[in-house]
């Protein structure tokens, strides 16, 4: 009886933590949802550097934004429809819209993050002397 109870509190347990159970079919899994919506950001940030960039000619800056969105969607299989209902759907539902934007906070700290990090002052000298022997 104990090993069928403690059975079913992990079959519970495993079925709790399952998200894309409670997603309607036509709604973006959280996986896809997160890598649209950093896509999405990055062609926003891409796009404002490229208006910043290119004084000289006026851009169009919505229909230049529209294209990038455009080829974002097309780059994951999916739709520009299919993405803003699944976007209203997850803003509807706080913990799903707090779980996506923790998410994208850590990937984009982990981005930020320099790839070797600053070196503690007292082992400077020890790394010259190992670059001079490297040489």
């Amino acid at each position: 009886m104990r090993i069928f109870t403690i059975l079913l509190l992990l079959v519970l347990a495993l079925y709790g933590c399952d998200r894309k159970a409670d997603l309607p079919g036509d709604i973006l899994p959280p996986k896809k949802m997160e890598e649209i919506v950093w896509d999405v950001m990055v062609a926003d940030e891409y796009s404002k550097d490229l208006v910043q960039a290119d004084t000289a000619h006026q851009m169009d800056v919505k229909k230049e934004r529209s294209k990038l969105y455009q080829q974002v969607f097309n780059l994951h299989g999916t739709s520009r429809e299919a993405f803003n209902k699944s976007f209203k759907y997850y803003s509807s539902r706080p913990e799903l819209t707090k779980a996506l934007f923790d998410t994208l906070t850590s990937r984009a700290n982990r981005r930020s993050r320099p790839i070797f990090p600053a070196l503690r002052p007292e082992l400077r000298p020890a790394l010259r002397q190992e670059l001079k022997l490297v040489k």
